[in-house]
């Protein structure tokens, strides 16, 4: 009797403290093992997480025995996984805290390969949950065998949010399903939405917009369906918009007052960020995106401070800007994919440094390339572009620097130019990552024989045209290859 009301008032204790929780499922399409248990977030242990050690075993084999994964993390709050035999299968539950049958299952006809997942869901969503991770997998995803682009079958129940968390729901993540809510579902306290592989249509998404008042963030991700997606005006908080690889979308508009980060990457499509005042963080992620970046932002985004381009592809070199960026500070320059001219003049970069008055910091990233021709010459035959003054230009590095003609008139501008130059990193690999010295188990990300020598004739280069235009208070830092990981 006394240990019973000790439970009920440790149960009573545990309900009034849980202030948030967590619901994570990554899901299969087909039969195997469940686990559930509940973490104090901020405590994690992987000891002591049950799901964590069939997670990773999953990983590593390939999710051979095919599981399904519940996580919850309860504040203040830890309980393990409780195991009940499948013939008295039940569902325990105190305020936040849910009890998950440990239980067993064939594998599920392809026609109907979630038809439990909608149980399940009606388990893990409740009036309190804050935050939902739904990732759906196929067996034939898993293993490879699905086809490019094949659209998701599993249909999100949209009124589980509507009948249980309408009120708290406040992060939702939903990958590969499909999503068709109407203008009755209205998630008044959602901040952030990220779908990833999600069917659902732009006029479907504009319902669900419509009635998030307090959204803050979008992320779109392969979702094929939507042509035109338009972010309503009624989004006062709406700061931060993230497109990826939509392949269907041909415009995007937007009439939030307030973003202020837009990241997009995908086919050029149309652009309308509104009253743009207050973006200041964009990155371009498509062909003739420096162009494109060039001629239309300075007018377009006045206000921009930082800005990333990553281009696979240029028709032409980087024009003249007809105006200015003038509160631009940091820009970052990619280039990748063997698409990419061999001529390419990397000196028309100079463009932007004279449109961008304030800049700061500039990077430039030059992806794997061996179809450049090697200057070998006197360095009296290398372009100057006189009367250019890159007055606030402090800090430059370019990784997959190469002996081309116009990178090192590139290079040798910036010093010459530069007055408040502090540092200048010239990388020779053309690769980001690189090994921590001789910390066991580090390596270099690998780089084939001919690119290693390549780097070293870009050293070499290094030391025969740019040294001697260092200037004293400037800190050159020039990265060989690895001689650990990437001897001759």
């Amino acid at each position: 009797m006394y240990a019973s009301s000790a439970a009920s008032a440790s149960r009573r204790s545990l309900a009034s403290r849980s202030c948030r929780a967590i619901a994570v499922l990554t899901t299969l399409g087909f039969g195997g093992t469940r686990w559930i248990s509940a973490v104090p977030k901020g405590k994690f242990s992987r000891a002591a997480a049950p799901w964590y050690r069939t997670y990773s075993m999953a990983a590593s084999s390939a999710v051979w025995n095919n599981p399904i994964h519940f996580r919850w993390w309860v504040s203040r709050s830890v309980i393990s996984a409780t195991h009940v035999p499948h013939e008295r299968s039940r569902t325990l539950r105190t305020s936040g805290i849910i009890y998950i049958p440990y239980c067993q299952c064939k594998m599920l006809p392809v026609p109907q390969p979630y038809h439990h997942l909608n149980s399940w869901l009606q388990i893990a969503v409740t009036p309190m949950i804050q935050e939902l991770n739904l990732v759906v997998w196929r067996k034939e995803e898993m293993f490879g065998l699905q086809k490019r682009n094949k659209k998701p079958t599993f249909s999100f129940p949209c009124t589980l949010l509507s009948d249980r968390c309408r009120d708290s729901i406040q992060n939702i993540r939903l990958a590969n399903c499909v999503l068709r809510p109407t203008c009755q579902l209205g998630l008044p306290s959602l901040k952030t939405l990220d779908l990833h592989n999600v069917y659902i249509t732009g006029d479907e998404l504009g319902c669900l917009l419509s009635n998030s008042f307090a959204l803050e963030q979008l992320k779109l991700v392969f979702c094929h369906d939507i042509i035109h997606l338009e972010i309503p005006c009624l989004l006062q908080r709406f700061s931060f918009l993230e497109v990826l690889a939509c392949s269907s979308l041909e415009v995007i508009q937007n009439k939030a007052p307030n973003l202020s980060r837009f990241w997009f990457t995908g086919n050029q499509v149309q652009i309308s960020l509104g009253d743009s005042l207050n973006v200041k963080n964009l990155k371009l992620d498509h062909s003739c995106s420096i162009s494109y970046a060039i001629d239309t932002l300075p007018s377009g985004v006045p206000n921009l401070e930082t800005l990333t381009i990553n281009s696979t592809r240029e028709i032409a070199n980087a024009p003249m800007a007809s105006s200015k960026f003038l509160h631009l500070k940091v820009l970052c320059i990619n280039i990748f994919g063997s698409n990419f001219h061999r001529d390419y003049d990397y000196l028309s970069f100079v463009s932007f440094f004279d449109a961008s008055p304030s800049l700061e910091t500039f990077r430039l990233y030059v992806g794997r390339q061996f179809n450049y021709d090697s200057f070998e010459g006197d360095s009296s035959s290398l372009r100057r572009i006189p009367e250019h003054r890159h007055g606030n230009l402090k800090s430059v590095k370019i990784t997959g620097f190469c002996p081309q003609k116009s990178m090192l008139e590139l290079t040798r501008d910036i010093l010459q130019n530069a007055a408040s130059l502090e540092r200048l990193t010239l990388d020779a690999s053309p690769v980001n990552y690189r090994c921590s010295g001789n910390i066991l188990g580090s390596k270099c990300f690998p780089m084939q024989t001919a690119y290693i020598r390549e780097a070293h004739k870009s050293i070499l280069a290094v030391r025969t045209y740019i040294e001697s235009k260092v200037p004293s208070k400037v800190k050159l830092n020039v990265l060989e290859p690895c001689s650990r990981c990437h001897p001759l």
